[in-house]
């Protein structure tokens, strides 16, 4: 999504909306498996890619998007629509 949907000037434009925080968990070492660890405990969730919006005074999560709006699975619509529903 990064490289497909993420540059899209509709989906760009949400996006400068936001704060970007990244947690890569695909990787190796221990590193990767206590950020792994604390994904599971955060959105009791292992899906990739997944997006959590975050309220920045509480720290509570707003909404989650889990998987990629990609073909053959999307064209970046349905990321688009969540971004657009969540900005505050």
């Amino acid at each position: 999504m990064e490289k497909s949907i993420f540059p899209k000037p509709e989906v760009l434009r949400e996006l400068k909306r936001y704060v970007e925080v990244r947690l890569h968990t695909d990787g190796q070492g221990e590193a990767s498996k206590k950020l792994e660890k604390l994904k599971a405990q955060r959105l009791n969730d292992l899906s990739m890619p997944i997006y959590e919006i975050v309220d920045p005074r509480t720290g509570k999560t707003i909404e989650v998007f889990k998987g990629a709006d990609i073909p053959p699975l999307g064209n970046g619509s349905r990321f688009r629509e969540f971004l657009a529903r969540n900005a505050r």
